[in-house]
């Protein structure tokens, strides 16, 4: 959580350089809605806004929350670029983890990896947009909980059976995750 006194110093600062006076109540307004940010996510924040020429006016707390988090609708279109990708590589059959967990959640809500990877081209045009729309609500969610990997049909079938021996290797997906065993 991020703490008044380091949050009241950027804020004066950021608000020199917009030539803007900060009231109390004014800095008592946007820590309650940042206040939950880690100091490293608030100074990206800054930094982003001070580094585009996006904003006119002193930016408000939602624009923080999105150089903080990064913008929704992107994060969302990235993370269906990646998933989109895993299933034509990898498919029904591999289980998948993908280097960002909301994607594991979403797919888990539109029936899992198997059912999503098995889809025809007019089911995936309906369920791509139900995913955009489950991805970009997970990630307004802190602290959720999303399972660690997506199970594929091997995995599923040959721990069905007993055969724990024969789960292939997980497939890594992304580029902060090292590949892992099943």
């Amino acid at each position: 959580m991020l703490d008044f006194k380091t949050f009241t110093q950027s804020m004066t600062g950021l608000a020199e350089v917009y030539e803007k006076e900060v009231s109390e109540v004014f800095l008592k307004m946007y820590y309650q809605v940042l206040k939950s940010l880690t100091k490293e996510q608030f100074d990206r924040a800054i930094q982003g806004i001070l580094a585009t020429n996006k904003f006119h006016k002193f930016p408000l707390p939602a624009e923080f929350l999105d150089f903080a988090f990064g913008n929704p609708d992107d994060k969302a279109n990235l993370a269906l670029l990646k998933l989109e990708d895993g299933i034509k590589k990898y498919g029904f059959y591999d289980s998948v983890q993908f280097d960002d967990p909301l994607i594991h959640k979403a797919v888990e809500s539109l029936g899992g990896w198997t059912k999503i990877s098995g889809m025809t081209m007019d089911e995936w045009t309906w369920a791509k947009k139900d995913f955009l729309r489950i991805y970009k609500s997970l990630a307004k969610t802190p602290n959720i909980e999303c399972p660690i990997r997506l199970v594929g049909f091997h995995e599923s079938t040959n721990t069905n059976k007993g055969y724990i021996n024969r789960i292939p290797e997980t497939i890594q997906i992304g580029s902060k995750l090292k590949q892992i065993a099943g």
